[in-house]
């Protein structure tokens, strides 16, 4: 048997859905990144996290990079 024991929001850029992942850990305690992909539940790579994670970050800094170019505190 596994549990949850992490839930995190995924942003994704012109993609509404499959915007939840989790970590779940087995019974041996090895750990398994957890998202879905077209609404099937599916184990997600370092890799695909590593991407999700400049993406989002990119979006943040051009976030607030505008925020500053408006003077807005």
């Amino acid at each position: 048997m596994s549990k949850e024991i992490f839930r995190f929001k995924i942003l994704h850029a012109g993609w509404e859905l499959d915007n939840e992942g989790w970590i779940i850990e087995h019974e041996d305690g090895r750990r398994e990144l957890r998202t879905t992909s077209h609404t099937s539940e599916c184990e997600m790579p370092l890799q695909e996290l590593e991407e999700k994670i400049i993406e989002t970050q990119e979006s943040l800094d051009g976030l607030l990079k505008a925020k500053t170019l408006m003077n807005w505190h």
